[in-house]
Protein backbone atom coordinates (compact mmCIF):
# COMPACT_ATOMS: atom_id res chain seq x y z
CA UNK A 1 0.00 0.00 0.00
CA UNK A 2 1.47 3.38 -0.76
CA UNK A 3 1.96 5.65 1.67
CA UNK A 4 -0.43 8.32 0.34
CA UNK A 5 -3.36 5.68 0.39
CA UNK A 6 -3.41 4.94 4.45
CA UNK A 7 -7.03 4.86 6.04
CA UNK A 8 -7.58 2.23 8.80
CA UNK A 9 -10.91 0.84 9.26
CA UNK A 10 -11.36 2.34 12.09
CA UNK A 11 -15.39 2.25 12.21
CA UNK A 12 -15.15 -1.97 12.60
CA UNK A 13 -16.10 -2.63 16.69
CA UNK A 14 -13.64 -4.36 18.50
CA UNK A 15 -10.63 -3.09 16.00
CA UNK A 16 -7.64 -1.54 18.05
CA UNK A 17 -5.16 -1.07 15.65
CA UNK A 18 -2.46 -0.91 18.46
CA UNK A 19 -2.30 -4.35 19.54
CA UNK A 20 -2.29 -5.37 15.60
CA UNK A 21 0.78 -7.08 14.03
CA UNK A 22 1.89 -9.48 12.16
CA UNK A 23 5.44 -10.72 10.00
CA UNK A 24 5.02 -7.77 7.77
CA UNK A 25 4.55 -5.04 10.47
CA UNK A 26 3.08 -3.17 13.53
CA UNK A 27 -0.19 -1.61 11.76
CA UNK A 28 -0.62 1.53 14.49
CA UNK A 29 3.37 2.02 13.54
CA UNK A 30 2.64 1.74 9.69
CA UNK A 31 -0.89 3.71 9.97
CA UNK A 32 0.82 6.55 11.95
CA UNK A 33 3.92 6.56 9.67
CA UNK A 34 1.46 6.75 6.55
CA UNK A 35 -0.29 10.03 8.49
CA UNK A 36 2.88 11.76 9.31
CA UNK A 37 3.97 11.27 5.88
CA UNK A 38 0.84 12.85 4.29
CA UNK A 39 1.02 15.61 7.15
CA UNK A 40 5.07 16.64 6.04
CA UNK A 41 3.48 16.09 2.56
CA UNK A 42 0.96 18.88 3.15
CA UNK A 43 3.46 21.44 5.03
CA UNK A 44 6.10 21.20 2.58
CA UNK A 45 3.97 21.20 -0.59
CA UNK A 46 6.21 20.19 -3.36
CA UNK A 47 3.43 21.13 -5.66
CA UNK A 48 2.46 24.36 -4.52
CA UNK A 49 -1.22 23.93 -4.05
CA UNK A 50 -3.18 26.45 -2.32
CA UNK A 51 -4.07 25.65 1.31
CA UNK A 52 -1.46 22.59 1.64
CA UNK A 53 0.04 23.48 5.43
CA UNK A 54 0.81 21.78 8.46
CA UNK A 55 -3.07 22.68 9.65
CA UNK A 56 -4.65 21.16 5.72
CA UNK A 57 -3.53 17.93 4.82
CA UNK A 58 -5.42 14.92 4.17
CA UNK A 59 -5.45 12.66 1.04
CA UNK A 60 -7.54 9.70 -0.12
CA UNK A 61 -9.76 8.18 -2.18
CA UNK A 62 -12.68 10.92 -2.41
CA UNK A 63 -14.70 13.85 -5.01
CA UNK A 64 -12.92 16.29 -6.31
CA UNK A 65 -13.18 19.22 -9.11
CA UNK A 66 -13.15 15.99 -11.88
CA UNK A 67 -14.64 13.67 -10.42
CA UNK A 68 -14.18 10.50 -7.85
CA UNK A 69 -10.71 8.93 -7.82
CA UNK A 70 -7.40 8.06 -5.57
CA UNK A 71 -5.53 10.55 -4.11
CA UNK A 72 -2.24 10.42 -2.48
CA UNK A 73 1.11 11.96 -2.15
CA UNK A 74 2.46 11.10 -5.83
CA UNK A 75 1.81 14.48 -8.39
CA UNK A 76 -0.36 12.17 -10.71
CA UNK A 77 -2.89 11.45 -8.10
CA UNK A 78 -2.08 15.17 -6.01
CA UNK A 79 -4.63 17.93 -7.86
CA UNK A 80 -5.18 20.10 -4.71
CA UNK A 81 -7.95 18.12 -3.29
CA UNK A 82 -7.73 17.80 0.24
CA UNK A 83 -10.17 15.11 1.46
CA UNK A 84 -11.10 16.06 5.53
CA UNK A 85 -11.96 12.54 6.82
CA UNK A 86 -8.37 11.21 5.68
CA UNK A 87 -6.98 13.82 8.63
CA UNK A 88 -9.46 13.30 11.01
CA UNK A 89 -9.45 9.17 10.70
CA UNK A 90 -5.79 9.52 11.46
CA UNK A 91 -6.93 10.77 14.92
CA UNK A 92 -5.41 7.82 16.83
CA UNK A 93 -2.61 8.09 15.48
CA UNK A 94 -1.64 11.48 14.93
CA UNK A 95 -4.20 12.90 17.43
CA UNK A 96 -2.07 17.07 17.24
CA UNK A 97 -1.70 17.00 14.02
CA UNK A 98 -4.93 15.41 13.27
CA UNK A 99 -6.65 18.28 15.90
CA UNK A 100 -5.00 21.20 14.14
CA UNK A 101 -6.65 20.13 11.21
CA UNK A 102 -10.01 19.95 12.20
CA UNK A 103 -9.79 23.27 14.01
CA UNK A 104 -8.53 24.73 10.61
CA UNK A 105 -11.55 22.67 8.28
CA UNK A 106 -14.34 24.34 11.11
CA UNK A 107 -13.18 28.01 11.85
CA UNK A 108 -11.54 28.90 8.46
CA UNK A 109 -13.28 26.77 5.64
CA UNK A 110 -16.79 25.89 7.88
CA UNK A 111 -18.85 28.15 5.78
CA UNK A 112 -18.03 26.26 2.51
CA UNK A 113 -17.26 22.43 4.22
CA UNK A 114 -19.04 22.15 7.23
CA UNK A 115 -23.48 20.93 6.48
CA UNK A 116 -25.55 19.77 8.94
CA UNK A 117 -24.30 16.37 8.69
CA UNK A 118 -20.62 17.75 9.31
CA UNK A 119 -17.81 18.19 6.65
CA UNK A 120 -17.99 17.84 3.45
CA UNK A 121 -16.43 15.40 1.56
CA UNK A 122 -13.37 17.53 0.09
CA UNK A 123 -12.39 20.64 -1.60
CA UNK A 124 -10.09 22.00 -3.98
CA UNK A 125 -8.65 25.54 -3.04
CA UNK A 126 -6.62 25.76 -6.29
CA UNK A 127 -10.03 25.65 -8.01
CA UNK A 128 -12.40 27.20 -5.31
CA UNK A 129 -14.04 23.93 -5.52
CA UNK A 130 -15.97 22.33 -2.33
CA UNK A 131 -18.20 19.11 -2.48
CA UNK A 132 -21.92 19.11 -1.89
CA UNK A 133 -21.77 15.96 -1.09
CA UNK A 134 -20.53 13.93 2.42
CA UNK A 135 -17.60 11.10 2.11
CA UNK A 136 -18.90 7.81 1.44
CA UNK A 137 -17.08 6.63 5.02
CA UNK A 138 -19.06 5.33 8.03
CA UNK A 139 -19.77 8.37 10.61
CA UNK A 140 -17.25 6.14 12.67
CA UNK A 141 -14.44 6.72 11.31
CA UNK A 142 -14.10 9.91 13.29
CA UNK A 143 -14.60 7.68 16.79
CA UNK A 144 -11.16 7.14 18.48
CA UNK A 145 -10.34 3.63 20.42
CA UNK A 146 -10.69 2.90 23.73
Amino acid sequence: MAAGRSFCPLFVPGLRPATLEDACCNYFNRNKNCALIQWEYAKVNPEKHSGYDANCWGLTACDGPNGYAARDIFPPNDDGTIAPTAALASMPYTPTQSLNALKHFYRNLGDKLWGIYGFYDAFNLNQNWFAGVLPGHRPGAYRGHD
